[in-house]
């Protein structure tokens, strides 16, 4: 993936993801939780690369780190029930804001 160029990270074996990875998840989901869940879903920004949130839901779609507490709390709002993991958080999000009709952009 050309957005992990010089990265050891392969997002299909998962495991731990690069910090600037899971930063651009976090700073993705505040955007997201301050517009308060508007269609359509904001781009995240990646190493100065804007990502649709399907792109970045596939680069952590096997991370296995743990997501803060603060944010499981956000999350837990919105029905999450997952292992508190990346992971679990963006397979959440897709099957819930990326399957009802949702325009990713």
């Amino acid at each position: 993936m050309s957005q992990l160029k010089h990265s050891f990270y392969d997002p299909a074996r998962g495991r731990h993801a690069p910090g600037d990875l899971r930063v651009a998840f976090l700073d993705w989901l505040e955007e997201f939780l301050r517009t308060a869940r508007h269609m359509p879903l904001p781009a995240a920004e990646l190493r100065g690369a804007q990502l649709p949130f399907s792109k970045l839901a596939g680069l952590l779609w096997n991370c296995t780190d743990i997501l803060p507490g603060d944010v499981r709390a956000d999350l837990d709002d919105l029905g999450f029930a997952g292992n508190g993991t990346y992971s679990a958080a963006v397979r959440c999000l897709q099957r819930r804001y990326c399957t009802q009709g949702a325009s990713v952009v």
